[in-house]
């Protein structure tokens, strides 16, 4: 426990994390529907159009995720950008 806090003293650390989480919770929100959003492109859809499909896509976490689900999902995505976080500092510190 007493490592996890040491990484996360460092204010880039905690970046890595949050920014991983995030992308990492996108792209399982969107991995459902990449068929839909391939269709869209082939079917000549504007960039804002695709852009706006995905962000309308994430919304699908309040609604297509039981309680269950979308805390197993939410807890999934945390516990990635912590394993993100730790493994940057494991590499940043066999480097130095």
């Amino acid at each position: 426990m007493q490592v996890i806090l040491n990484v996360f003293r460092k204010p880039s650390r905690i970046i890595i994390a949050l920014v991983s989480s995030g992308l990492f919770l996108f792209f399982v929100l969107l991995f459902p529907n990449l068929q839909l959003l391939g269709d869209s492109y082939r079917n000549g859809a504007s960039l804002s159009d695709i852009i706006g499909l995905m962000i309308d896509l994430t919304g699908s976490l309040s609604s297509n995720f039981t309680n269950f689900s979308r805390a197993y999902t939410l807890v999934n995505t945390v516990l990635f950008g912590i394993n993100i976080a730790l493994t940057s500092e494991i590499i940043a510190n066999r480097l130095a």
